[in-house]
């Protein structure tokens, strides 16, 4: 899907659902998805672990402001993988727990929503856990 095969109407659509459901961290769960900017989550498939307080299976929160969202998530799934990277680390974790990667997403009209959803997110997630996914390094501005 491009933006260009996106009508108003059909955003509006997206931007409504909120969260949308976890789907597999591949191409063609990517695919799916409509040319807009937008926050999104990515968790160990069917594996929690402790944090500072309760636990969770999220290790990634993040967004695309400036670039399309599916952009940003096939970044993740690319075969290029750089030491210390946001996608390093994600593909670390992966790869030494021997689990599958999900991603969930919400959709946004224009950048700044999309850079304020990420920071609410991290800001719900900072509060029920005292701390940040181990996959981000700091809160976003």
């Amino acid at each position: 899907m491009s933006q260009s095969d996106i009508t108003f109407e059909e955003a509006r659509q997206w931007v409504e659902r909120g969260w949308l459901q976890w789907l597999p961290l591949d191409k063609a769960s990517i695919k799916t998805l409509p040319s807009l900017p937008g926050v999104y989550e990515v968790r160990l498939k069917e594996c929690f672990f402790p944090r500072l307080r309760g636990q969770t299976s999220i290790i990634y929160i993040g967004c695309s402001q400036d670039r399309e969202l599916a952009k940003r998530l096939n970044g993740l799934v690319s075969t290029r993988c750089v030491a210390g990277s946001r996608r390093g680390r994600i593909e670390r974790v992966k790869k030494e727990l021997k689990r599958e990667l999900e991603f969930r997403c919400r959709l946004a009209f224009d950048g700044n929503h999309a850079k304020e959803l990420e920071a609410e997110s991290l800001a719900e997630y900072d509060n029920q856990h005292l701390e940040l996914p181990p996959c981000n390094r700091n809160i976003s501005k």
